[in-house]
Formats: structure tokens, sequence, C-alpha cells
């Protein structure tokens, strides 16, 4: 299992790519975890991708849209 820190790495570069380097774009929680090669679907996956998305709200680098899907 990668460690967390190359997590977040990945996840911001995944997250980069699908918002296609705009600020401002919303992307989808399961297509984001999917790119990563995490089942939204299982437990495991889906608190590790919770995880890191909240620790990478804390720290300032992603605003997380909570009112959708």
């Amino acid at each position: 299992m990668a460690d967390e820190g190359t997590l977040e790495q990945r996840f911001l570069g995944e997250l980069y790519g699908l918002a296609e380097g705009e600020t401002t774009r919303l992307v989808s929680g399961e297509e984001l975890a999917r790119g990563l090669d995490m089942n939204p679907d299982d437990e495991t996956d889906k608190a590790r991708f919770l995880g890191t998305a909240r620790r990478l709200e804390e720290e300032g680098y992603v605003i997380a849209n909570k009112t959708g899907p």
C-alpha cells in the first residue's frame, strides 16, 4: 500500500488532470476515486479517499463540494 504522502500527491495530480487545470471546475469524487484505482463502493477505499480529501481540504489544497452525490 502506498504511503499517505504519495496518495495525497496522486490525489492532487489526478484532480488537476480531471479538472483540466481549472481551479473552479467540479470533479466527481467517484471519478476521482476510480482514477486513483480505488473502488468508491469499498469501505476501506472510501475511508482512505475521504480521509485524504479531508486532510487536503484542511491544508487548503482543495475545496470539497458536499452538496452533490
